[in-house]
């Protein structure tokens, strides 16, 4: 079982996480939404991730480099995090899953 504490620090890591992946896109508008999460983080690491799952959802932007990071989260909730259901969606559209 884990705490509040510890499941909003591994929902901002996996926030950063795609934020780092966002980074890399070449869509126009990619910088603008990770200063936004970036920003958002510290104060809800929720809304921030979720932000950023939208996004990458958005565009189909490849998550796998954090996907293990979203499990983990995922699992530590104890249920199927509407966050996990995206990037999940996602690999299954682009053929990675």
């Amino acid at each position: 079982m884990y705490t509040i504490k510890e499941t909003d620090e591994m929902a901002r890591q996996l926030t950063l996480a795609l934020c780092d992946i966002i980074a890399q896109s070449k869509f126009a508008d990619a910088q603008y939404t990770v200063d936004l999460c970036r920003g958002l983080v510290d104060e809800d690491e929720g809304a921030a991730l979720e932000t950023a799952s939208d996004y990458m959802e958005m565009h189909d932007i490849d998550p796998s480099p954090a996907m293990e990071l979203a499990r983990r989260h995922d699992r530590a909730l104890g249920y199927d995090h509407d966050v996990i259901e995206q990037l999940e969606g996602i690999l299954e559209r682009i053929g990675k899953a």
